[in-house]
């Protein structure tokens, strides 16, 4: 059961980035609204976060 958890957040991860898309604001970080690396988007195209404001969020869960 936890793959099918894994692939449904792929999934609207994905469905999300299509609406970005939509919208132009495909490639922008959501929280900062700047850029995201284009390597990083290679990586995942689904990514919504800069490498920067991902790091703040991951340092705020683990506190």
């Amino acid at each position: 059961m936890q793959d099918i958890g894994h692939f449904r957040a792929k999934l609207l991860a994905a469905r999300a980035a299509l609406r970005r898309c939509e919208d132009g604001s495909y490639g922008d970080c959501l929280d900062c609204e700047e850029p995201i690396d284009p390597r990083r988007l290679g990586l995942d195209p689904a990514i919504a976060l800069c490498i920067g404001c991902a790091e703040k969020r991951s340092y705020k869960h683990r506190r």
